[in-house]
């Protein structure tokens, strides 16, 4: 923390600028942090749909390993041509 005591109004001012500009770009690395993770495990779902579906298991099955609805794996795999 800056000791802020000695500083003039201007300089307190762009003090909180600059404070408030920093915790506005750690929100935002936060949240496209969150946004990438949350990527990542749709495309990790996505993969075990298409490895399951092409080692022969029944849509059905796919919908219990993945927790999504047979009209959504069979949503997905035709928008994927499978």
């Amino acid at each position: 923390m800056i000791n802020e005591a000695g500083l003039s109004e201007a300089e307190l001012e762009a003090q909180h600028k600059r404070r408030d500009f920093i915790i506005l770009q750690r929100d935002a690395l936060t949240k496209a942090r969150k946004d990438g993770e949350e990527e990542g495990r749709l495309a990790e779902r996505h993969a075990v749909i298409f490895n399951a579906h092409r080692n022969g298991l029944p849509p059905q099955l796919i919908t219990s390993l993945v927790g999504l609805s047979e009209a959504e794996v069979t949503r997905l795999l035709q928008r994927h041509g499978i």
